[in-house]
């Protein structure tokens, strides 16, 4: 266990993950974000973090690519880092479902359950059969379970 996690008891364990809205990579942007995701499941978090911001450069204007940059750069120390990012990205691109999705679940880390829940609600309406709609509505049951 890390020691971020036993600092901050009450989140869930780990860093949030990236959730991309593809499955087969179509240009170098999207090989960045699998290889960013492959490494987040490594428990390589660096490595990642570095993926992540070459696929933000290889696609300065893709909402996806710059959210997975800000999921990317998440620790509980430090979470200003990653909101500073993705705050700015929901109003650039307010109907994007990714940065709604990754905005919820980052405040799910960060331990605020009642915006995240109003950013998932969001992520799910913009597309609820979706990967990631389906994900939302997923983590929206987990959370009246609580």
């Amino acid at each position: 266990m890390p020691a971020t996690d036993l600092l901050h008891p009450n989140t869930p364990p780990g860093l949030p993950p990236f959730v991309p809205n593809f499955t087969v990579a179509r240009d170098a942007a999207q090989r960045h974000l699998l290889r960013g995701v492959a490494f987040q499941q490594g428990l390589r978090p660096v490595s990642a973090e570095r993926e992540f911001a070459a696929a933000a450069r290889a696609a300065p204007r893709d909402p996806q690519s710059l959210t997975a940059e800000a999921v990317g750069l998440y620790d509980k120390e430090r979470p200003a880092q990653a909101f500073s990012r993705l705050g700015p990205l929901s109003r650039r691109f307010p109907r994007s479902q990714t940065v709604r999705f990754h905005l919820g679940l980052l405040l799910i880390y960060f331990g605020d359950i009642p915006q995240a829940k109003r950013e998932l609600v969001r992520a799910r309406a913009l597309g609820a059969a979706t990967p990631l709609g389906k994900r939302a509505a997923t983590l929206l049951r987990a959370a009246k379970r609580r």
